[in-house]
């Protein structure tokens, strides 16, 4: 049975005020313990039933806390709809500045994600194409909102994700490496010339890049739509996907 104390602290970090003061954040399901198992992350404490226990042995460090609880007392921790089986609490890395090293590739730059899933899925997509940095705006949804954590799928503990004050990180950046923003006019995706470096910029949904991010792109990036009355704009994660695809694809 765990303590009062315990369950108050750990329903404390569904919040973003206190996963800031703590620098803990929460990872649940089977899933996530893999990739946690997997990543160089700490974990902090394991909470899980005992068939969790039984059934996935080797997915719990020794040398991490574990605190054995019945189902309902998962029910009362979880952000799922039903709880998993197993939470971790995890602390959160050291915030770092993005060095120069990050422009060896090219970098995703988001501009006012402020969807969770989105941006879940946006680094679960840099993943899988490779790409290391994702560079976001001050705005852009908090990387340990528990939504963003879970749509990951992992990817979190693998990519570099850092905030920045857009204008300034851009400002900062080399003259010759190109600024390239994903927008509703521009060069069409399949005939632009990529210089093999560079940053991507996706806006959000709802607004777009902001003026004083578009002001400093030095080209705009068009993803065709194929039929003749195109939806007003294409899901940021999609547009995503679409441009990580055809860098690397002319890479092959």
């Amino acid at each position: 049975m765990l303590s009062k104390n315990k369950i108050q602290f750990i329903r404390q970090l569904h919040h973003k005020k206190y996963r800031q003061q703590q620098r803990m954040f929460i990872v649940e399901g089977t899933r996530m313990m893999e990739e946690l198992a997997n990543s160089t992350w700490q974990t902090v404490e394991v909470i899980a039933t005992e068939k969790w226990l039984v059934q996935n042995p080797k997915l719990v460090p020794e040398y991490v806390p574990l605190h054995e609880a019945p189902e309902k007392d998962l029910a009362r921790l979880t952000t799922f709809t039903t709880a998993p089986g197993v939470l971790a609490v995890v602390r959160m890395p050291a915030e770092a500045a993005p060095g120069a090293d990050i422009l060896e590739d090219y970098v995703v730059m988001l501009d006012g994600i402020s969807d969770p899933g989105n941006l879940g899925t946006i680094l679960r997509t840099a993943d899988w194409f490779g790409f290391k940095n994702v560079v976001c705006s001050m705005d852009t949804v908090e990387l340990f909102n528990p939504k963003v954590v879970q749509a990951t799928m992992g990817a979190l503990f693998r990519v570099n994700v850092f905030y920045v004050e857009s204008v300034e990180f851009l400002q900062q950046l080399p003259d010759h490496i190109p600024v390239t923003g994903a927008m509703l006019a521009g060069e069409s995706l399949p005939k632009m010339d990529f210089a093999g470096k560079g940053i991507f910029v996706i806006g959000s949904e709802s607004h777009g890049i902001r003026p004083e991010v578009e002001r400093l792109l030095t080209q705009r990036l068009f993803i065709p739509a194929w039929h003749p009355e195109r939806p007003e704009s294409l899901n940021a994660s999609i547009a995503t996907a679409l441009i990580c695809y055809e860098l690397r694809r002319r890479e092959i």
